[in-house]
């Protein structure tokens, strides 16, 4: 027969049961599979519950005597020497029988004590001050769980606590009534990445809000500061981050300022909290790895940029609270699509949705939307649009450039607008509020229209339109940037009765040509600017106004001012192919650029020089093939900041001309009066001639002056040469020096070109012609 250890020594060894008991049934001792002495054998069950009793046996074989009875642990369980089993407690107790006339013959065996089906303990979970956060029951010998909200300990004015556990673990099994308290970990603040301010009025009057400026990826942001709460995001609180990817927001949170988020272009994740009321503008201004945001309901207006430029950007979750959406809050968002608006909505700010290029299909505008901007869904791939009854106010813009709209609806009961044949009118009929841009063919306006709003048919395909004889007004950018081929008014047409407004018609891009009807008395500002096929436009003695730029960039070879025109617009025919031009008799004034780079233009004929008062610079700059001019140029008497009568700046720079007479009464040659007018070889210089500025004979071919002075007159200016130093009468030095050509050691032009060079040239080779006529050129 085997000997054992001695029982002390196996006692020892064993020690108290594992941890982690789960109940079961009693089960009795399997003895096949155990290994044991066969002089000693216990049976009987295995298991018991704590507080009852479970009887024990054991057999010895080759001996007459009983056996003696021993549990590993007193305070779980004691045995009798009839082997029956008191229990006391939950646990595991090992077992031995050793034979009476021998101890190192046992038998040994491990009873679990299970808790008892009523058995069950209360677990409370507490803060750092004792503050009840968490109370449960479980059932003895099963491990705690906490479901309450994330632990909390106010940041002082200068440590931080950051969770990290409790003081139990909680995967131990509950043996009886247990409290758990959090414990934190305790940093000082890093004022170099956190910094508060504090609200100073209002329903949040002495909580803070956090600016963060560290590198983490990961920032989760404070919920206290100072023993108080911090309840949002400072204005530009995160501006510019471009470390930060995620950010965890605490359930305090109900403000985000103004760039709170702006430029963080690697921010990919951020919860906006159940509660938050303000979304300032600007405040995800340019995050461009941002993609989804989810907007609660207590958000009730999205202010201007909120989200604009955030190309990645694709789901947007509105809250049904928004009311208000503002000025470019989504703008150039090229991702961003969604199933439908806010039902409370209201405004739609300007460019809210511009550019918006994954907007796509029908939009239906919620029953209570008042109010649509200019542009709000200017660049979107919409295809059909229903307005609601409520709705008042629709920018004739607002669906500009959405190149798949052909359908227009307006729900019955709306009393501003309505929709006939895809086009959007007013209620009464009278004005023409948007045609679809992916309108082809022909559209005839309706009789009873007097105005066509602005944009209303602008980036049209449409091939021809015929206006009504009611029209009055053609507002602003009303064809602007069309495919249409002609405009019609009808026979008879009163002219008198029409007015056009600014850039009507700029930038059409199939126009050839257009008749003005007789009656019309003004042509604005870049009416017809950038019709780049526009060579033939008919203009009506009516006529007494031309605009800026009002066939800037046309087509046009010749063009006719009526006789009553008294001014030369600004860059009236700049950049066309006008080839000459007659300044009629009635003309008084000549605005800046009116011929500029008009690079066709070989003939200009003054009719009376001597009617014009103002001529402005750059009139006739870069006319590359301007060779002939027909009458005197007029004489400004208009003084300059010098107090001298200046000849205007830029006038015939990079012209063709072969020779030119300054006219008698010019003291100033202005800068670039003459720049890089490479043909000029000969020219006449006015007696009361004075100054010559820098750049104003710069790079051209001058072989000859002609002055109408004396040799001494003409000495005193070239014996004189002007800097930024010297600039100054000698006798009155707070005002310009009187005579002089300008002249700085600058290295951008060689000095062989600047004007003094090219003066004291012409005189050491005594080409300068001296008590001159202008005829005296010409020989």
């Amino acid at each position: 027969m085997k000997k054992r250890i001695a029982l002390a020594a196996l006692l020892l060894a064993l020690g108290p049961a594992a941890s982690g008991l789960v109940a079961c049934q009693p089960q009795t001792v399997d003895t096949s599979s155990r290994d044991v002495n066969l002089g000693v054998l216990i049976s009987g069950a295995r298991s018991v519950k704590a507080g009852e009793t479970l009887q024990l046996s054991a057999s010895v074989s080759g001996s007459q005597n009983g056996v003696n009875w021993a549990t590993s642990d007193t305070s779980l369980a004691t045995i009798d020497e009839d082997g029956l089993l008191k229990t006391k407690k939950v646990g595991e107790v090992v077992v031995t029988a050793f034979a009476e006339d021998d101890p190192s013959v046992f038998d040994t065996v491990q009873i679990k004590i299970l808790a008892a089906a009523a058995d069950t303990f209360n677990i409370r979970f507490v803060n750092y001050d004792g503050t009840l956060l968490y109370s449960d029951v479980v059932e003895a010998g099963q491990a705690a769980t906490y479901d309450g909200e994330m632990p909390t300990r106010p940041w002082s004015d200068v440590n931080s606590y950051t969770f990290e556990g409790w003081d139990i673990p909680l995967d131990q099994p509950v043996t009886h009534d247990t409290t758990y308290t959090a414990v934190y970990k305790e940093e000082r603040i890093d004022f170099a990445r956190y910094s508060f301010s504090m609200v100073v009025s209002g329903e949040y009057k002495g909580s803070y809000l956090v600016t963060y400026k560290g590198s983490e990826e990961t920032v989760t942001l404070p919920e206290t500061y100072n023993y108080r709460k911090v309840i949002g995001v400072n204005q530009q609180g995160l501006m510019g981050n471009t470390f930060v990817r995620t950010v965890d927001v605490p359930d305090t949170y109900v403000f985000f300022g103004a760039y709170a988020f702006a430029g963080c272009t690697n921010l990919e994740s951020i919860n906006i909290p159940d509660g938050a009321f303000m979304v300032g503008a600007y405040c995800f201004y340019k995050c461009t790895a941002l993609q989804s945001i989810v907007l609660p309901d207590s958000v009730t207006a999205i202010n201007d940029y909120a989200f604009a430029a955030c190309p990645n950007l694709a789901e947007v979750s509105m809250g049904e609270g928004v009311k208000s959406i503002g000025k470019y809050a989504f703008y150039a968002d090229g991702k961003l699509t969604f199933d439908g608006l806010p039902q409370d909505l209201q405004t739609i700010g300007e460019s809210a949705f511009d550019s918006c290029a994954s907007i796509a299909g029908d939009l239906v505008l919620p029953a209570g939307v008042t109010t649509v901007e200019s542009y709000a869904f200017s660049a979107t791939r919409i295809t059909s649009i229903t307005i609601d009854a409520a709705c008042s106010s629709f920018a004739s813009n607002a669906l500009l450039a959405a190149k798949s709209l052909t359908t227009i609806t307006v729900q019955e009961g709306n009393t501003a607008y309505k929709a006939v044949g895809n086009v959007l009118y007013s209620f009464d009929g009278t004005e023409v509020i948007f045609i679809p841009a992916a309108f082809k063919g022909s559209i005839k306006i309706a009789e009873g229209v007097t105005t066509i709003s602005g944009f209303a048919g602008a980036l049209m395909q449409a091939t021809d339109v015929t206006f009504p004889s009611t029209l009055t007004s053609i507002a602003s950018y009303a064809f602007y940037m069309n495919t249409i081929g002609s405009f019609t008014f009808p026979a008879g047409f009163v002219g008198s009765q029409l007015s056009f407004e600014n850039s009507a018609f700029a930038y059409s891009q199939e126009i050839t040509s257009f008749a003005i009807p007789d009656g019309v008395e003004a042509i604005p500002d870049y009416l017809f600017q950038s019709c780049e096929k526009l060579a033939d436009i008919s203009i009506p003695d009516s006529v007494n106004i031309i605009g800026v730029s009002a066939f800037d960039g046309t087509a046009i070879k010749s063009l006719k001012l009526p006789s009553s025109m008294t001014e030369v617009p600004q860059s009236l025919l700049e950049g066309t192919g006008v080839t000459e031009f007659t300044i009629p008799a009635s003309v008084r004034s000549i605005g800046d650029s009116a011929f500029e780079d008009c690079a066709d233009l070989k003939k200009v004929t003054f009719e009376a020089s001597q009617n014009i008062k103002s001529v402005e610079g750059r009139v006739f700059y870069g006319t590359s093939s301007l060779t002939d001019l027909v009458g005197d140029f007029p004489l400004i008497t208009e003084t300059n900041d010098q107090n001298l009568v200046e000849f205007p700046y830029g006038t015939f720079a990079y012209t063709a001309l072969a020779s030119f007479k300054v006219p008698e009464g010019y003291q100033s040659l202005g800068n670039y009066s003459f720049m890089y007018a490479s043909k000029l070889k000969a020219i006449y210089l006015p007696k009361t001639l004075r100054r010559i500025d820098k750049w104003a004979l710069m790079g051209t071919g001058l072989e000859e002056i002609y002055f109408g002075g004396t040799q001494a007159e003409f000495e005193k200016i070239l014996g004189t040469k002007i800097t930024e130093d010297t600039d100054t009468d000698p006798d009155d030095p707070y005002n310009p020096a009187p005579y002089g050509i300008y002249f700085e050691p600058d290295t951008d032009v060689p000095d062989a070109e600047k004007s003094y060079s090219i003066v004291k040239r012409i005189y050491d080779e005594g080409k300068v012609h001296y008590n001159a006529v202008y005829a005296d050129v010409l020989k």
